[in-house]
Order: structure tokens, then sequence, then C-alpha cells
């Protein structure tokens, strides 16, 4: 807890990232998983619980917060973004026609709102959602600069104007990137205030879970026309206050596989689409019976993104961090002895 690691929060990254999996496996194979999608906004609502947790009380300056975000999201990213890429000029058509042009490259390296149809399509598809954590990563940034008691009405007021804002709105792009999804960082900041304020006993910790699990599961079927944000992050939202007030009154076992799994959950999202697709090629010369196939489409690709994550991801971030992070961290020290 000192730490600020909560297993809870890694298992919940698992749960999103296989979650997001599932979704585009059975999309791709005809199938329809809508409630996985909803592993977007259980992301959504940790980032800003995360956010506000390793930073209030802190001496964090909007510097070092940007340039340890930089370090966490960028490189991995853009390989994934270079690859795909590559896999669109190599095979379009496995690609699913997949547009490719210099525009649509660049901006999905800058994190910009690139659209097609109204809606955000960078290279690697799942991107959409870096658009809008960098969004609150920028207003979080910015949120740095005034006092710790000021920070979540900074926050709020931006977030809600621009949801408002989003009904308002008439160019696509700012229609765009003022999706209320938003205010899904905005509920993980106001848990994660209230969660370092109070302490809740298991079992109202428990329902609280319960409630957001089986709001999950039964969202898409009994509202299907919902929006988004009540559909899925609502329940998201009283998942992830259930799971960490539970932690918080009572340790939770550490389950190795889940820990890796959430580990890995950055590299499973961003490059399960471009791995499955490799993986299908392959498997569809092996003329397997459709479900072995899918079986082992799913299960390989979150083996081969967790061996991303390991030989990619994690020495490049912990790399990065030795180099930027860390001199950051002593010469903030010097500062303050």
């Amino acid at each position: 807890m000192q730490k600020q690691e909560l297993c809870s929060i890694q298992y919940l990254r698992a749960v999103a990232s296989l979650s997001v999996v599932m979704f585009h496996l059975t999309d791709r194979y005809g199938g329809s998983l809508l409630v996985g999608s909803s592993g977007v906004d259980i992301f959504f609502v940790i980032s800003g619980f995360i956010m506000w947790v390793t930073t209030a009380d802190r001496r964090v300056t909007p510097a070092d917060f940007a340039k340890k975000r930089v370090v966490r999201i960028v490189p991995n990213y853009w390989i994934a973004t270079v690859v795909t890429a590559l896999l669109i000029l190599v095979k379009p058509n496995f690609m699913y026609g997949h547009e490719l042009d210099l525009s649509r490259f660049v901006g999905s390296l800058l994190f910009l709102p690139t659209l097609s149809g109204g809606k955000i399509l960078p290279v690697v598809l799942q991107g959409w959602t870096l658009v809008f954590e960098m969004i609150f990563y920028a207003l979080f940034m910015i949120a740095l600069f005034v006092k710790q008691q000021y920070r979540v009405y900074l926050l709020a007021s931006s977030l809600i104007a621009m949801a408002i804002g989003h009904m308002a709105a008439a160019e696509p792009h700012v229609v765009a990137i003022t999706n209320p999804i938003l205010l899904e960082f905005l509920a993980g900041v106001l848990l994660a205030i209230i969660w370092k304020s109070i302490a809740l006993a298991p079992g109202a910790a428990s329902a609280l879970a319960l409630a957001g699990a089986m709001g999950l599961a039964l969202s898409e079927y009994l509202k299907p026309d919902l929006h988004e944000v009540l559909k899925f992050g609502v329940p998201a939202g009283l998942l992830v206050a259930g799971s960490v007030f539970y932690e918080k009154a009572r340790r939770l076992a550490d389950i190795r596989l889940l820990r890796l799994l959430g580990d890995a959950s950055y590299s499973i999202y961003i490059w399960h689409v471009a791995v499955a697709t490799i993986l299908q090629g392959v498997l569809l010369r092996l003329h397997l019976p459709l479900a072995v196939q899918i079986v082992l489409e799913g299960f390989g690709t979150v083996f081969v993104t967790c061996m991303i994550y390991i030989s990619v991801e994690r020495p490049i971030t912990q790399f990065l961090h030795n180099l930027v992070v860390a001199k950051l961290a002593t010469r903030t020290s010097d500062q303050f002895s």
C-alpha cells in the first residue's frame, strides 16, 4: 500500500485487457461480445484513480509528470504503430482494408485525432483511446500547476465543460475529442480522493464490486441504446471502487499470473489486433476446426503480447526510466537536501 501497488488494480487491468481481446476476437469471427469493449471504461477509471493516488501529497512537477507519462506510453505505442503500418503496406487485404497515408501515420505518432467517418481512427485501431488518455494527461499536468486542494476543481470543471461542449460542437474534430467518455477519468480521480479519505467494510466493498460486475455483464442486454458512459462507465466505476476499497480493508492474495497479465496489459491492449491478425493468417493455413482456431488464436495472442511486454516494453521502459526519471528524482532530492 505504501508503494501504491494494489493487486486489485493489476487484476482489473488484466480483466480489462482480456475483455478487449475477447471483444475483437469474437467480432473477427462474426460473433458479438459487446460487453468486452467495457475494458476501455475500466482502463479509464483506473487511469484517473492512479494519476491522483500517485501524485497526491507528493512533490511532482508538471514536467516530471509529463516525462514519466511519455516514458510509459510512447515507445511501445510507436513501435506498434510502425509494425502495424508495415503490415498494412505488405498485406492490406488481410488488414481489413485499413487505409494508410502519411497524415494518418504522423497523426497516430503524435496522438492526434485522425478521423474517418467521424471517428478517431489511428493506424493502431484501438489507439483511439490513447488520444483521450493524452487529453486527460495534459489536463492533469496543467492541474499540477495549482495547489492540490484546487486541482480536482480544475479537472472537474474542464472535463465537465468538454462533455457539455460535445453536445454543442459542430466541427468533427471537436466533437471527437470532447466525447463524454472523458468523464470516466474524473470518476477515477473522485474515487481516489474518497479512497484516501475513508474506509469501507469488506462486505460493503464486495457489494460495490459485485454490482459493478453485474452491471457490466447485463448492461448491453438490458439497455443497449444507453450512452456508453452510463452503460459501461458507471458499472466500471463501481467495480474499480469495490475492488480498491476491499483491498484497503483486507489484503488480497498475490496471484502471479494475474499480476503478470496486469503488468502486460498495455502491451496486450496495444498489440493484440496486429498479433491476432498474424496468427490468424498462420492458423488458416493449418485448416483447423473453427473452434480450435479461435481458441488457439485467443491464447496465442495473449501469450505473444505478454512476450512483447517482457522482451520489448519492460526493458525499454526500464532503460528510459533510468535515463530520464531516475535523473529527475536525483535532481529533485538534491534541490530539497
